[in-house]
């Protein structure tokens, strides 16, 4: 019995055989995620070489490659291992009928199996389980199950730097009851060598450990700031998970020192039968119990942080977490309580955090709790297949997804030669593509939460291992104003780097031969108030500012307990939808004016003529704002801040003959000077960039774009297509057509016009119809011709009908 519950356990629980997701899908994620694998198999130093959220353990998350494999197998089936001893310990603690043992080991292993999300619960609930074994069921550090799991969170700690934390607080009440018991605190130390050999055997440096604790806590502490998302039912989702959690507490409690709860309990573990324990389980001390709670309490408020920071997702991984502590807790304290209304208390607990857990996964993937849980069952045999297959050296078959829905590859990178580094992320696409990659610190520009992170990559930048290209494109997250990200790098990219090619997704910069100097030439100094608009002084240069928002006690006490309201950055006009600002990167400095559009507003910085290039993009005035506040003010927040002002001084070049930009600077031509004479309410057409990196012009269905045609035109070229996300998802479009007239005549509102050409696409049904799409239309000889029409109009149904022009070319 054992044995099967064991394989099914190490089927639902161990995630070794999962695959990266498609290329095309999840590219954001699946990045970071190759870097992990890159990192592994190249031993990159993670205390100084890469800083991320993930530790050198970190690409044990989803199968990759062969070559990383045997590090994933051994990760899984070691914490997967010390999960399964726990389980059996708790289950024979609190029965001695093995079929009641039986069915709790397996809810507690499809709870923890549910493939939503869960890679962090999973391995957080080993810090648990260490706590919980030790202070309600024995206090015996040597027993087989309490070795496993020591074990097993040094590794888990080398995946994740949260779970570092959490074995941290666990192994530190647990030392703390020990040594106050003048015993040797061998928890401490197993848990010590373990973390000192792993960190060893996967490569890294001794004196690596402590610059990693030293840029982990950077982040961590940046996270809160720098990464916070708020959910419409913020508050309704917080307060669920606040009550659960301490009515978890209570609990705990019921064993001590109320006698009307408590009874002692021989202890029933086969486990610990084979290491050797105490015949009798001793009784819980005040001590005991106030060193289980404090562990307790700061387990939750871990997860509390990691799931409520940003709402999202990362939801169903904190309150999931809730339903195993809940359902592990009544196992372990049952034996100890007698009082009927206790037990009820438990077992009512237990069921309100499943359903909890239920309702945050129905939220967010559409699928029941139930459903989930029958998944996990039923994907059961298929994964001890792909598990075996994993270990004799195929790979795993890649995610798949409903018909319509699979993901379209991004497009071929250049072609480069030397060391890459690529902006603000897409390493997925480097590494495929057997590019020499060469990472800067903080890898992905996000990730950049506060000045001291920014300044790392700028260092890098400046030093003597900056790559020789770098490919960039500006991907902001979280409507971050986008020179935010990486901000202190992008003095370092206009002087260091030259603009090679501005022709496919990505800008080529290569390292010049001879760097120039930038300086900071100071405009002026205010100071601002929140909600309130201010004016930008205007100069020959790109505009540099510090903007420095001080938390007030109250908000420092929100930043450490939960989260602060998110700052806003309004620009030009409060009919703009406001930016996001992460505080401490504004303080330390950003590019404010021009606002960076896209890639190519970055491309436009070296030019020459970048003051009438950008002139659309220049920021005027500005507004600071908290979010969710009528008037912009916040009680977290001081309302007056300080503003600095600085011209940013560099040379510029002429690059009107570099690759790419001539064409940009024609289609934005025609996008400034052209007439939009229909589009759907709020989706007026933009000059973007499409999936493929594409310069487009937006029209949804139903616009009409009235464009000039030069004297002696004789002919239009033209692209057209709609966008991957039109196609790529369960619901497809029903398609656009697509038209072009050729006006001979404007009389009021009036235009006389023939239809010149006409095309239908289909990109759901028809592959042929997918991307660029190329067409020309002669005008007539002897027969005038003013403007052309650009039409979109869409399918009956009128399902996701976005589509663009481009390459708009008059000959």
């Amino acid at each position: 019995m054992l044995g099967l519950l064991f394989l099914f356990n190490l089927c639902v629980y161990a995630q070794w055989s999962d695959p990266a997701p498609a290329p095309g899908a999840d590219e954001l994620d699946a990045s970071w995620i190759m870097v992990l694998h890159w990192a592994q198999m190249h031993h990159a130093d993670f205390g100084n070489q890469l800083i991320f959220t993930h530790g050198p353990l970190g690409y044990t998350g989803e199968w990759r490659t062969p070559a990383t494999f045997m590090g994933i197998a051994v990760f899984w089936l070691l914490v997967s291992s010390a999960y399964f001893a726990a389980l059996v310990r708790i289950s024979r603690y609190m029965s001695d009928t093995k079929w009641v043992a039986a069915l709790w080991i397996i809810s507690a292993i499809l709870l923890a199996g549910l493939p939503v999300n869960m890679l962090d619960t999973r391995l957080f609930i080993l810090s648990w389980l260490l706590l919980l074994t030790y202070f309600y069921i024995d206090e015996n550090p040597w027993t087989a199950h309490k070795v496993l799991l020591t074990v097993a969170i040094a590794m888990a700690s080398l995946y994740k730097f949260p779970i570092l934390v959490s074995a941290f607080l666990v192994v530190g009440v647990i030392t703390a009851d020990q040594v106050l018991r003048r015993r040797i605190p061998w928890t401490l130390i197993l848990y010590g060598a373990a973390l000192v050999g792993f960190w060893l055997a996967v490569g890294q440096k001794l004196d690596s450990f402590g610059p990693y604790l030293k840029h982990s806590l950077m982040l961590v502490d940046g996270y809160v700031e720098g990464e916070a998302k708020y959910a419409p039912s913020e508050m309704t989702d917080v307060g669920e998970y606040v009550l659960t959690a301490l009515l978890i507490l209570v609990a705990l409690s019921l064993v001590h020192p109320w006698e009307w709860v408590a009874r002692r309990q021989a202890p029933k573990g086969v486990l610990d039968q084979v290491a050797g324990t105490e015949a009798e389980a001793a009784p819980i001390g005040f001590r005991q119990s106030v060193l289980g709670l404090l562990g307790a309490a700061g387990l939750l408020f871990l997860m509390f942080k990691g799931g409520y920071v940003r709402h999202d997702v990362h939801e169903i991984a904190a309150i999931t977490a809730l339903s195993l502590i809940t359902v592990t807790l009544a196992a372990a304290l049952w034996p100890r309580i007698q009082n009927g209304a206790a037990q009820a208390f438990v077992v009512l607990l237990s069921f309100g955090a499943i359903y909890l857990s239920w309702g945050s996964e129905q939220a967010y993937t559409q699928y029941s709790g139930p459903t989930l849980l029958l998944g996990a069952i039923v994907n059961a045999p298929y994964r001890a297949v792909n598990n075996f297959e994993a270990i004799m050296g195929s790979p795993g078959p890649l995610k798949t997804t409903p018909q319509h829905a699979l993901p379209v590859p991004p497009p071929p990178l250049p072609r480069v030669d030397g060391t890459v580094d690529i902006y603000s992320w897409g390493q997925r696409q480097v590494i495929d593509e057997g590019l020499d990659y060469d990472p800067r610190p903080i890898f992905q520009s996000y990730l950049t939460f506060t000045s001291s992170l920014a300044e790392l990559n700028a260092k890098f930048l400046a030093g003597s291992r900056a790559p020789g290209t770098i490919l960039f494109d500006l991907e902001p997250i979280d409507n971050h104003y986008p020179s935010l990200e990486d901000s202190l790098s992008l003095p370092e990219l206009l002087t260091r780097y030259d603009l090679a090619d501005a022709s496919g997704a990505h800008l080529v910069l290569r390292k010049s031969a001879e760097p120039r100097d930038y300086e900071l030439v100071p405009l002026g100094t205010a100071v601002g108030s929140l909600g309130r608009w201010m004016q930008v002084p205007q100069s020959d240069d790109p505009i540099w500012a510090t903007v420095d928002v001080r938390l007030t006690p109250l908000g420092q006490l929100a930043r450490f307990l939960y989260k602060p309201p998110a700052l806003l950055l309004g620009i030009n006009s409060p009919a703009q939808p406001p930016f996001r600002i992460m505080r401490d990167v504004a303080a330390g400095g950003f590019l404010l004016s021009p606002r960076l559009g896209d890639r190519m507003t970055l491309g436009m910085l070296y030019s020459k003529g970048w003051k009438d290039e950008l002139a659309d993009e220049r920021v005027t005035d500005m507004e600071v704002t908290a979010a969710f506040s009528p008037d912009g003010t916040s009680p977290c927040y001081q309302e007056d801040f300080a503003v600095q002002f600085f011209g940013l001084r560099y040379p510029h070049f002429h690059i009107s003959g570099v690759p790419g930009v001539k064409d940009y600077l024609d289609l934005r031509q025609i996008y400034r000077q052209m007439t939009v004479l229909l589009a759907p309410p709020g989706n007026r057409p933009q000059l973007t960039e499409d999936d493929d990196g594409k310069m487009v012009i937006t029209a949804a269905a139903q616009t009409r774009i009235l464009v000039s045609v030069p004297a002696n035109a004789r002919e239009f070229h033209f692209g057209f297509g709609m966008p991957n996300h039109t196609f790529a998802v369960v619901h497809p479009t029903d398609g656009v057509t697509f038209r072009v007239y050729a006006v001979d005549r404007i009389s009021g509102s009036q235009i006389s016009a023939e239809v010149a050409w006409e095309r239908d696409l289909d990109p759901a049904n028809l592959s042929v119809d997918r991307g660029i799409q190329q067409a020309t239309v002669v005008f007539p000889k002897d027969h005038p011709i003013y403007d052309v029409l650009l039409e979109t109009d869409p399918s009956p149904e009128n399902r996701l009908s976005d589509a663009y022009w481009t390459d708009l070319k008059f000959r």
